[in-house]
């Protein structure tokens, strides 16, 4: 992961996300008060294959360096596919989560008085890019604090991208629950690794990243119409 102008990597021309503007301006309400808990993700020639819609608004907010994974090249078919499972493998979600529930839960966790507590984050500075502090950690306390929580979806969309090379860390507050990446949890204690890699974050900013991280997804259903594709 690394730090890279935000003139080198580019949209590709295929991404299925809708970007209307109250979703990016909850995506800037995130940006401004959580940076990139995430970064982008990235094929070796720059193009985006996750992070669209987070790349558009930081333009506009005058961004000008981006932290950036870089996965191993792919031809135009997986590219799609993966953009695909990208759209959905960042959100905690199961397969019966509707957009309308989804929707519901975004209403009901009122991110704009959450945001009240979080200060903001200055663009370009050291704390605009959280994820560049992930660092690896025992996952014992981590599975202990989320017992209960798995997600066999979330879990099956973590396997798909770690097979194509790609992981993400998962995002959590420092009594060790997880806001973001319980299906990675998951993947990895499956996997029987000892350690993890994670961005924490305050208990404040954990609420509002529930929230934002969780429940901007899509408002399409993949499994139907990328079904060739997953």
């Amino acid at each position: 992961m690394k730090l890279v102008n935000i003139t080198d990597i580019a949209p590709s021309t295929y991404n299925p996300r809708v970007a209307d503007p109250e979703r990016l301006d909850l995506i800037e309400l995130s940006l401004r008060k959580l940076g990139f808990l995430l970064p982008l993700y990235a094929t070796p020639d720059g193009e985006i294959i996750s992070g669209h819609q987070r790349h558009h608004v930081a333009c506009r907010m005058g961004a000008t360096q981006l932290p950036v994974e870089v996965t191993r090249p792919m031809d135009l078919a997986e590219r799609k596919g993966v953009n695909v499972v990208f759209n959905r493998a960042t959100n905690d979600l199961g397969q019966s989560d509707t957009v309308a529930k989804i929707n519901e839960r975004l209403k009901a966790a009122d991110v704009i008085a959450l945001a009240k507590s979080v200060p903001d984050k200055a663009v370009d500075s050291p704390e605009f890019y959280p994820c560049l502090n992930a660092k690896p950690h025992p996952i014992a306390p981590f599975l202990k604090a989320n017992q209960g929580r798995w997600k066999n979806y979330a879990l099956n969309l973590a396997k798909t991208l770690k097979r194509r090379g790609i992981s993400m860390p998962v995002v959590a507050t420092r009594d060790y629950r997880v806001v973001n990446g319980i299906g990675r949890l998951q993947h990895y204690a499956e996997l029987g690794e000892k350690q993890i890699p994670v961005v924490f974050v305050t208990d404040e900013e954990g609420r509002l990243a529930e929230a934002m991280l969780n429940y901007l997804s899509m408002d399409f259903d993949i499994h139907r119409r990328y079904e060739d594709l997953l």
